[in-house]
C-alpha cells in the first residue's frame, strides 16, 4: 500500500467499510465541510456511534449524523430523519459555531447516563454544550480572545466524579495564550 493514503470521496464503497457524510448543497463553506469533525457517543442508545461535523472555514453549521447498519456511501443529512444541524443556543456577535467539536461523554449526570456534546465559537467566545437529545444544557462564555476556538474533555480533574473540560484560548492573532480548566 502507498502512503500517504489518497482517499476520493467520490469512490468510496459502504461494502468495505468507508462512508462520506454529505453536507446540504449549499451549506458547506467553500468545500471545506469536516474541517472539524468528532465523535458523539450513542446519542440515542441504539448501540451505534454518532458523528459531528463542522462546515469549514467561517463554520456556524455543526451537523450530527447517526450512526446504524449499512450505511450508504455517499449519507446526507436528509438520508436520516434524526440527522440534523444544530443551532446556536447562545449566539454572540460574529459566529464560527463549530470551531472545535467534543462529545461522547455524560456531561450533565441524567439517569441514562447517554453521552452529550459540546460545540465551539471562538469569536463569540462560548462553548456550548448539548444533551443527547440535542437540547441547549448550558453555555460557557469566556472574556478571553478565542475561547472556545481549541477544548477537549479533560477527565475528572478536581477528584469530583464528573469529567471536567480543557479550553485553550489565543489572542487576537492567534498566538496562545494559556488553557483554562472548567470544572463541571
Amino acid at each position: 500500500a502507498e502512503w500517504p493514503a489518497v482517499i476520493n470521496a467520490d469512490e468510496l464503497d459502504a461494502a468495505v467499510g468507508n462512508t462520506a457524510l454529505v453536507v446540504p448543497d449549499g451549506l458547506a463553506n467553500a468545500g471545506q465541510a469536516g474541517r472539524r469533525a468528532s465523535a458523539a457517543g450513542d446519542l440515542d442508545g441504539d448501540g451505534f456511534g454518532d458523528v459531528l461535523i463542522s462546515d469549514g472555514g467561517a463554520f456556524d453549521y455543526t451537523f450530527v449524523y447517526y450512526g446504524g447498519a449499512d450505511l450508504p456511501a455517499q449519507y446526507g443529512v436528509g438520508d436520516d430523519p434524526r440527522n440534523t444541524s444544530l443551532e446556536h443556543p447562545c449566539r454572540a456577535s460574529g459566529t464560527t459555531f463549530g470551531s472545535d467539536l467534543a462529545g461522547g461523554v455524560d456531561l450533565d449526570g441524567d439517569a441514562d447516563g447517554r453521552p452529550d456534546i459540546m460545540v465551539g465559537d471562538y469569536i463569540g467566545k462560548r462553548i456550548a454544550v448539548f444533551d443527547q437529545a440535542l437540547a441547549s444544557v448550558d453555555c460557557v462564555a469566556a472574556g478571553e480572545v478565542q475561547f472556545g476556538a481549541d477544548f477537549d474533555l479533560a477527565g475528572d480533574v478536581n477528584g469530583d466524579g464528573a469529567v471536567d473540560l480543557i479550553a485553550a484560548h489565543a489572542d487576537d492573532q492567534g498566538r496562545p495564550l494559556d488553557a483554562l480548566v472548567l470544572y463541571n
